[in-house]
This record gives C-alpha cells, sequence and structure tokens, in this order.
C-alpha cells in the first residue's frame, strides 16, 4: 500500500511554531507506519477553482492578480 500525506510548506521539526511542528511530527510517523512506499507533499500554492472565493479580501485580491499567471503557466506546461 502506498499513503500519500498533504502537508504543507514550512513544515520543520525545529520551528517555534506549533503547526509546522504538529506536520513535521506527523510527517516523520506516516514514514514509520511501515507503508511499501510513503510520500509527503508540500505545496507552496493552491489556486482555487470552480468559483471558489477566498473569506478574506487581500486573499481574493491576491488571486486575482495571479490568475493570468497560473493560466500562462497552465498553458505552458500542457496541464
Amino acid at each position: 500500500m502506498v499513503f500519500e500525506y498533504i502537508s504543507g510548506e514550512g513544515t520543520d521539526a525545529k520551528s517555534r511554531q506549533r503547526w509546522a511542528r504538529v506536520k513535521a511530527d506527523t510527517e516523520t510517523a506516516v514514514l514509520g507506519l511501515g507503508f511499501r512506499d510513503a510520500y509527503e507533499l508540500r505545496p507552496g500554492f493552491i489556486h482555487p477553482m470552480g468559483g471558489i472565493a477566498g473569506r478574506r479580501r487581500w486573499l481574493r485580491w491576491l488571486y486575482g492578480l495571479t490568475a493570468p499567471f497560473i493560466l500562462s503557466f497552465k498553458r505552458l506546461s500542457g496541464a
């Protein structure tokens, strides 16, 4: 069996922030469970799709600002 865990950028066992330490501990625990393979994915950016909008105004503004770059990247990468 293969296990995939979506963690997050900034995960670090020695971080001063608790969320980063908890995610790092979880990644370590998943690797030790004995799966054939285990992968931790650390996305640095997730762009919402299908009309989903963030609750914070600055985040909606950021998504609007980056949308042309995301579309260009998708076209260039063939995704």
